[in-house]
């Protein structure tokens, strides 16, 4: 690639890649085509954080159920004006959800944000997790934009890696930790490396340790 047709830029934020292309007058058609690349692996990134994420929330949801005995713990809440705990873990997954939606070219709508039991919510992480999987990570990139309405006549007109990096990302990391912090303020022993479950299998034991 030559500095003269196309300078590629790469950030990073919230654990994947962000890319910025800068084009001249020039154009190259390989360059074009390691842009593609670089896309689809920040398809790939975004799915493979959304599910580790996932797996852990699932955990923790495990270890809730096992110390409480019974559903009534999803009805717990932070601090009287947040949402109970089941709704939290609805929201959870209600971002790779949408972006489950939005990038396989359908209609958004959102999870009922209602968990009656632990079965539910149990079973709401899993097909998440399975519809995050159905996307063809090899062949995908992300779509261009995203206009989102938040009612009374407010809206934004995002870009498909603004929609990932401000909005879907830092809600999922809210109401993941959230649902953390209400199981650990009511007594659940859980520490940090539950929350960060998703290093586990990147852990090794060796001579230098």
């Amino acid at each position: 690639m030559h500095f003269a047709t196309a300078l590629l830029i790469r950030l990073h934020s919230q654990g994947f890649g962000v890319f910025i292309d800068f084009d001249c007058e020039e154009d190259d058609p390989r360059d074009r085509s390691e842009v593609r690349l670089t896309k689809e692996r920040h398809v790939r990134e975004i799915v493979e954080l959304f599910d580790t994420r996932l797996n852990t929330l699932g955990l923790l949801v495990q270890q809730g159920s096992s110390y409480f005995g019974d559903d009534g713990f999803l009805a717990l809440r932070l601090v009287d004006d947040m949402l109970p705990l089941g709704t939290q873990i609805a929201f959870t997954c209600n971002q790779p959800h949408n972006f489950t939606q939005w990038i396989q070219g359908q209609e958004v709508r959102n999870l009922d944000p209602e968990l009656e039991n632990v079965g539910e919510a149990t079973r709401l992480v899993s097909t998440t997790r399975t519809a995050l999987s159905s996307i063809d990570v090899e062949n995908t990139t992300l779509p261009e934009g995203k206009r989102l309405d938040f009612g009374l006549g407010r809206y934004a007109e995002l870009s498909g890696e603004e929609y990932v990096n401000d909005f879907l990302v830092p809600n999922f990391y809210f109401h993941l930790v959230t649902t953390y912090d209400i199981l650990r303020a009511n007594g659940v022993q859980i520490g940090k490396a539950d929350y960060m479950a998703h290093l586990l299998g990147r852990v090794r034991e060796g001579a230098d340790a």
